[in-house]
């Protein structure tokens, strides 16, 4: 086998694991929501991590090298604010005594 195949399979094995991994967190997250709100907001970011991610992706392959490697910096930047976010949102509808008082 040449390299280029070894390349497809363990690329096609890593867009697999990626999905299978993205699915199980889904799950388990809506079935840890414990409201309706939950769910659509579990339902909401799930979704905008699933477009960030394909800019990413689209940023790694039409981007030239080196510069496909920067797609890096604003995805980390984003797809750390928007999990604190989410998370101050999910406390907010869990408890939203406490989150007025933030």
């Amino acid at each position: 086998m040449d390299e280029s195949l070894w390349a497809s399979i363990g690329g096609g094995l890593g867009i697999a694991i990626g999905l299978v991994g993205g699915v199980i967190g889904v799950r388990a997250s809506l079935k840890n929501a414990k409201s309706d709100q939950e769910r659509r907001l579990v339902w909401r970011f799930s979704l905008a991590i699933l477009g960030l991610v394909g800019i990413l992706m689209a940023g790694l392959l039409l981007l030239p090298p080196p510069y496909n490697w920067l797609s890096w910096i604003p995805y980390a930047i984003v797809l750390v604010v928007s999990i604190r976010y989410a998370n101050k949102l999910q406390a907010g509808l869990r408890n939203p005594t406490e989150s007025s008082k933030m």
